[in-house]
């Protein structure tokens, strides 16, 4: 898996990667466009046998000199120090919008209180998490309608979510804090809720 590195465009969406337990094919169809790469220093080891371009590593001072060392070959990339107590993700959420992006992808688990931290920059950023085989977006809108295949997976973590198929209401389930509908049909669905929601659809 590799990414020539070439000229970013701010308005590609860049890619976060903070987790190394990823699917290989959704990360190379996630690098196919050359995107920004963001990943935290204590991921820096186990990502670089992928071989894909690093552009920017968010890390403690303590650790600039290791990961320095660890890149050498990747010249030039961006070192951005914080403190320990920092959160990493509001490091790249800081540099992203600074540096005019519009969208970023996300290699991150899309947990409860995740979706709660990103919340102030969904004015700025569209965000896409990618987590154990679900693609997760942010409806803006509380109406959201799209063709999906049969046996699709959606997960909510809203309780006011309806989902309909041809204006038949879709069973939804809750279990371990996620309400889950299970999509049997091909079709176009329609998704609505009492306000904007994330929606995780399988991938």
């Amino acid at each position: 898996m590799s990414s020539h590195h070439i000229v970013r465009d701010e308005q590609e969406p860049a890619l976060i990667i903070f987790n190394s337990d990823f699917d290989d094919q959704t990360v190379h169809g996630l690098l196919e466009w050359s995107p920004t790469v963001i990943t935290k220093s204590d991921l820096v080891a186990a990502l670089l046998p992928y071989g894909f371009k690093i552009d920017i590593v968010i890390g403690s001072t303590t650790e600039k000199d290791q990961v320095m060392s660890q890149l050498e070959h990747q010249q030039p990339f961006k070192y951005l120090s914080k403190n320990s107590c920092d959160e990493d993700l509001l490091q790249a959420f800081y540099f992203l919008t600074a540096s005019k992006y519009k969208a970023v992808n996300l290699l991150l688990p899309a947990k409860a209180e995740t979706l709660s931290f990103v919340n102030p920059f969904l004015d700025q950023l569209d965000l896409v998490f990618y987590d154990q085989g679900f693609k997760w977006i942010y409806s803006k809108s509380t109406t959201f309608r799209k063709w999906l295949p049969a046996n699709s997976l959606l997960k909510f973590r809203n309780d006011s979510i309806k989902v309909m198929q041809d204006l038949v209401h879709l069973e939804i389930n809750f279990q371990d804090e996620e309400y889950t509908c299970n999509v049997k049909n091909e079709g176009q669905t329609v998704i609505t809720a009492e306000k904007a929601f994330w929606l995780g659809q399988s991938i």
